[in-house]
């Protein structure tokens, strides 16, 4: 008899453990997928900060021409 409570506290240690080990497997594996997730939003958040600087200095270039066409015509029509 006291054989099977030692079988049955046995199975039950390894059910547990078992239990432990799938839990540390699926916090690991959430964590994995968290810090992937993490690292695509870097990328993206890199990749929409040069797409904006792009943009950005595009519009200063078309500003800055049109300043400085504005700004000639003004002079040449001044001396007109």
């Amino acid at each position: 008899m006291e054989l099977v409570y030692h079988l049955i506290m046995i199975n039950c240690f390894q059910a547990f453990d078992q239990q432990q080990q799938d839990l540390v497997d699926a916090a690991s594996k959430a964590l994995s997928y968290r810090q992937d997730i993490i690292e695509e939003n870097i990328r993206l958040t890199y990749a929409l900060q040069v797409a904006f600087m792009r943009y950005i200095m595009g519009m200063i270039d078309v500003y800055y021409i049109f300043a400085c066409t504005h700004s000639l015509t003004y002079i040449i029509i001044s001396r007109l």
